[in-house]
């Protein structure tokens, strides 16, 4: 086996082995798609027209996005360190500070399941604060003033605005370069280097083509058969409506090949026949007699139901057409077969395909547009890792399910019970956020403390119409409620307790049962 020279190590042999033509190292294009209607800007045009007219499929991808545009996407911090929260907060505010939403943004990535792909270009801006100064010819408004680089957007390059038949660059071993886009108004097409650009495909398998797979690829079948068939369904309902037409022409009518030979109006007749408000046949012979003489027209009723039930065969193809998508639980419920639990177990299925592509979308953004941003600032050059967006699971969870597992391991030792357990169960259940300790001490000394003021009040009230204690013993009780509200700065100013040296008088426990029984538990 020959050894490779040092140089050779860092040197690429082979390519991606996709087909693709154009001049090498400038626009090319490429050619994987076997169906000749699903290729190119007329594939686009065919895929966009299933996801909009195809009921089945139109369900299933309004599924797909709503379930991942209701998923969270939180900035993950590397530490508790100060540099690393600082840095944290810092990606969070460029989320937050760009022209389009995050959500917005999403439903921009996510048009890569009918494209194949999805291309936005990132565009900078310097935080500058609501009126920069013009830095640039059209220098964007920002949330924040503090003179650093952040994302003004992440701005859509649909596939159908690429220049057709030159739409990439590729290098020699096939890694993408950047695109090529036709931009209206312009007689060259714009060239966007990949430095510029987040790229997400479906899937880079087998030969890394940039554009991907559309996912209604698999569904093209089934959706082709479906939709055929509901055509000539809609036709032979209209058909058997208006009944099959049939014309005898008798003698005296003419029948050569001329345009206006009855033969040729008749036949003309029997085409255009249709159960509408303009029905209705106008014949400008006599009737045909028993003698075989004049025209007749008669209309032959369906023999009942067809061989085939259309209606089973169209279920049938909408079916395979969400199973594609592992979405075939959408029809549980609408007919009697099918149980409870097969139904939950086709969502999680679906749920777990979300959040890979939850995984997969952030995987691309914390791969190249995060470390392009603080390589963009001097500020950060010193983090060793940076923070990344994160992702949460798709779908509802299943709490109770969740509740009753936690409930065995705690009880079984296998699983001690934290902080972080906690933190985490409520934001499955999109519980508040766990309040912390300190906080939960003070607040508990407050409402203690007004409890205890309320039940002393109530006490002394009580004891003094009894007679059980003076007034000035009451003044005293209450005295010491309101000192510690005051305290605790629960009052506009602090009151000294009242004290009665003379009286050394002290609530008894005698003094207790009697308040006790005389309004109930509310005296501890």
């Amino acid at each position: 086996m020959p050894e490779l020279k040092t140089r050779e190590l860092y040197d690429e042999f082979g390519a991606s082995g996709i087909t693709r033509w154009g001049a090498k190292g400038i626009a090319q294009s490429m050619r994987q798609e076997a169906l000749r209607e699903l290729r190119g800007v007329r594939g686009l045009k065919l895929f966009r027209e299933m996801r909009l007219n195809n009921p089945v499929i139109a369900a299933v991808f309004h599924a797909m996005e709503w379930t991942m545009r209701a998923m969270s996407f939180p900035v993950e911090r590397v530490s508790d360190s100060p540099e690393d929260q600082e840095a944290g907060d810092y990606l969070e505010s460029c989320f937050g500070d760009m022209s389009f939403s995050f959500d917005a943004t999403l439903s921009f990535i996510l048009d890569m399941w009918v494209q194949g792909f999805s291309i936005l270009e990132i565009v900078y801006k310097k935080r500058l604060g609501q009126e920069p100064p013009k830095y640039t010819e059209d220098p964007a408004k920002s949330k924040y003033n503090d003179g650093l680089i952040g994302w003004r957007k992440w701005a859509p390059r649909p596939a159908d605005s690429l220049s057709p038949g030159g739409e990439w660059q590729l290098d020699e071993a096939g890694g993408v370069q950047g695109i090529y886009q036709d931009i209206p108004g312009e007689k060259t097409s714009k060239f966007i280097p990949i430095e510029k650009l987040l790229l997400f495909r479906t899937t880079a398998a087998p030969r890394n083509n940039p554009r991907g797979r559309s996912l209604l690829r698999s569904m093209y079948w089934p959706h082709y058969f479906a939709k055929n068939i509901m055509e000539v369904e809609g036709i032979g309902i209209e058909r058997d409506l208006a009944g099959l037409p049939v014309i005898y022409l008798g003698e005296g009518t003419s029948k050569g090949p001329g345009a206006n030979t009855d033969y040729s109006k008749a036949k003309s007749l029997v085409v255009n026949i249709r159960r509408d408000e303009q029905e209705g046949i106008v014949i400008p012979h006599q009737k045909m007699n028993t003698e075989g003489v004049g025209m007749l027209v008669e209309l032959l009723t369906t023999g009942g139901r067809r061989q085939f039930d259309t209606n089973q065969i169209v279920d049938r193809y909408n079916r395979l057409t969400a199973m594609t998508l592992l979405a075939q639980f959408l029809f549980l419920g609408m007919e009697q077969a099918g149980s409870y639990s097969l139904g939950v177990t086709h969502a999680d299925l679906f749920s777990l395909m979300l959040t890979g592509w939850g995984r997969s979308i952030c995987d691309v953004i914390n791969r190249h547009a995060v470390p392009r941003l603080f390589a963009l600032n001097p500020k950060f050059a010193g983090l060793e890792e940076l923070p990344q967006l994160g992702y949460t699971q798709a779908g509802t969870p299943d709490l109770a399910g969740i509740s009753e597992y936690v409930n065995k391991l705690v009880g079984a030792n296998v699983l001690t019970y934290d902080q972080g357990i906690e933190r985490h169960l409520r934001e499955l259940a999109g519980f508040p956020e766990m309040i912390e300790e300190e906080e939960v001490t003070e607040k508990g000394d407050v409402r203690d403390a007004v409890l205890d003021a309320q039940r002393i009040a109530t006490t002394a009230t009580k004891l003094l119409e009894l007679g059980s204690i003076t007034p000035e013993q009451s003044n005293v009780m209450m005295g010491h409620a309101v000192s510690r509200l005051g305290a605790m700065g629960l009052l506009e100013k602090s009151w000294d307790p009242l004290e009665d040296p003379e009286s050394e008088w002290e609530i008894t426990e005698a003094d207790i049962e009697l308040a006790r029984r005389t309004f109930g538990e509310r005296v501890k």
